[in-house]
């Protein structure tokens, strides 16, 4: 039953691999066409597998980011996030230079009553800005100094920094690397006053961010939340945490990423980001926005998997019947399920068998084939595949499981299937134990 109360989705924006639109993105996802590239083109590649990725071409934040001088105080991770909220807002009709934008743009709400959650990791700074720093301590220390102990050069050389490297760094060199500024400038931009929040939680991240989102329309904090993530593990120094990771290789970079197949070996990394727009149904239809979906649950779990705990499912499954019991849907109602499988043989395993536990011989699709894991950026990328494909009364194919796994009980498709129930879940877990589920619903 529809209530103008009903927090419903309607805007979109991508800054992705595979497409920075609804139509280029939806396209390739329904045409497997892959954004998984080699990083650095030649035949280590295959060899060295952090030398493949998923890795957004031809995206120019000129194109976005108002006045252009900002961009040199804004990193690539938050230069996408930005680019994805305008995105979002004009995909609302509430942005642009359009006839039909500059009249919904009427029933924009107040500065006020925008707000803004954002989900985001810890951003990797880039090397080249910090070279001339180091390099002049280490050129003056190897210089004025003749001594072969490390460790008292690296003594000198920590003695040296604050005179003789910080002239060498961008005086706002720190302030492009806040996560929190991912918020800030889309609120800048956005002339956005109301809630504002950076949510840090891996893969969970943007799951998080639209169930805060959420929370503050249905409380009347706001009237429009943009709600979202954006993530970049591309970057050498975010792949250090994923050390303990294995990530997939001995394959050509598209056919690396192999979610439930019984060859996987690992996961591949990538970047992305995306942002949507929240509103209750009243005001939607009240300036006649295209409604995307509407979000009818959202739940948040943890499962602890420090100090080498395995992965249980236990998660997962309490994740599922949450959503599945605040919204009052059965489990033969969902359309499909947009599942957390990275390519991680034993991971993987878990993750079929909680959905199979709970939802039965539901269709499973694994989207990460399609862009790589990108820290928290993946699950706003995965909930996009989603939306569109319950548009288009789809379920998504699974790239690259040419075999499925005997051990993960799960029904997939490498083909788009026609599929018109309502619902569907997506699926989202960190690697530290968080858990979370977003039950949608088709907008007819």
């Amino acid at each position: 039953m529809k209530s103008a109360q009903d927090i419903v989705i309607t805007g979109i924006g991508l800054v992705s691999p595979i497409g920075m639109n609804a139509g280029s993105f939806y396209e390739s996802i329904h045409e497997s066409r892959c954004g998984v590239h080699e990083l650095y083109p030649g035949s280590l590649s295959q060899e060295y597998s952090w030398m493949i990725g998923g890795e957004v071409r031809d995206f120019h934040p000129e194109d976005f980011i108002k006045p252009r001088k900002r961009i040199k105080i804004i990193c690539h991770d938050i230069q996408m996030s930005v680019a994805s909220a305008v995105l979002a807002m004009r995909d609302a009709g509430l942005a642009g230079s359009s006839a039909e934008a500059m009249q919904r743009a009427i029933f924009r709400p107040a500065p006020e009553r925008i707000g803004i959650f954002c989900g985001a990791d810890l951003i990797a700074a880039d090397l080249h800005e910090l070279q001339p720093a180091f390099q002049r301590c280490l050129d003056e220390c190897w210089t004025d100094m003749n001594f072969q102990n490390v460790n008292l050069h690296w003594f000198h050389l920590l003695q040296d920094w604050g005179h003789k490297a910080i002239p060498e760094i961008f005086p706002l060199w720190g302030l492009k690397y806040l996560s929190n500024m991912h918020g800030s400038h889309i609120a800048i931009m956005q002339d956005a006053q109301g809630p504002s929040n950076t949510v840090i939680l891996g893969e969970c991240s943007a799951a998080v961010s639209l169930g805060e989102a959420v929370a503050v329309l249905r409380q009347n904090h706001a009237d429009l939340m943009l709600a979202g993530s954006a993530g970049n593990y591309l970057h050498l120094n975010s792949m250090l945490p994923l050390r303990v990771m294995p990530l997939a290789a001995g394959r050509p970079a598209e056919l690396a990423c192999r979610p439930f197949d019984q060859s996987r070996n690992g996961m591949v990394v990538g970047e992305g980001a995306g942002l949507f727009v929240l509103e209750r149904r009243g005001s939607a239809e009240k300036r006649q926005a295209k409604i995307q979906a509407t979000l009818l649950s959202v739940a948040n779990c943890f499962e602890s998997r420090t100090q080498g705990r395995a992965m249980t499912g236990k998660g997962i499954r309490t994740a599922i019947q949450r959503v599945l019991e605040d919204a009052h849907v059965r489990p033969d109602e969902i359309a499909h399920v947009n599942a957390s499988a990275l390519g991680l043989v034993e991971d993987d395993r878990v993750i079929a068998e909680a959905i199979r536990d709970t939802l039965g011989d539901v269709w499973v699709t694994a989207p990460v084939g399609y862009f790589g894991v990108a820290g928290a950026g993946l699950g706003a990328m995965k909930l996009a595949v989603s939306l569109f494909a319950l548009q288009h009364h789809e379920v998504p194919p699974t790239l690259n499981c040419e075999e499925l796994d005997p051990a993960c009980p799960v029904r997939i498709t490498t083909r788009p299937v026609s599929e018109d129930r309502p619902y569907a879940i997506s699926i989202d877990h960190s690697r530290v134990g968080n858990v979370t589920a977003i039950l949608l619903r088709r907008e007819d």
